[in-house]
């Protein structure tokens, strides 16, 4: 047996609504992630220095939509940095395009 594939994806039957998720990360990937827990009802915390337009257009809607997102605006650079940002989440995302990181 060779093993799973690098990409390969699992799908969670995870009741997301009113759930305390952290998104680490701020590109493509976890711009994805951190709409599809929004759109169920997760309350996000997207932790990243920089975020791409869809995800700050996403931040900003939440000043005028009710949307359950922020922006906490910070790198992960050491272990208790991540203990930090991690801290009290029922779920953590990790989707940076830094292998260390994540």
């Amino acid at each position: 047996m060779s093993g799973p594939a690098p990409e390969a994806t699992v799908l969670l039957g995870w009741h997301a609504a009113g759930r305390r998720c952290v998104v680490v990360g701020g590109g493509r990937v976890a711009t994805r992630r951190t709409r599809a827990l929004v759109d169920a009802g997760a309350e996000v915390v997207v932790v990243a220095p920089d975020v791409t337009d869809d995800l700050a257009a996403l931040l900003a809607a939440r000043d005028t939509g009710g949307v359950r997102v922020r922006h906490d605006r910070r790198a992960v650079v050491t272990a208790d940095d991540a203990a930090t940002a991690v801290a009290g989440a029922d779920l953590v995302v990790v989707a940076t395009d830094d292998p260390v990181v994540n």
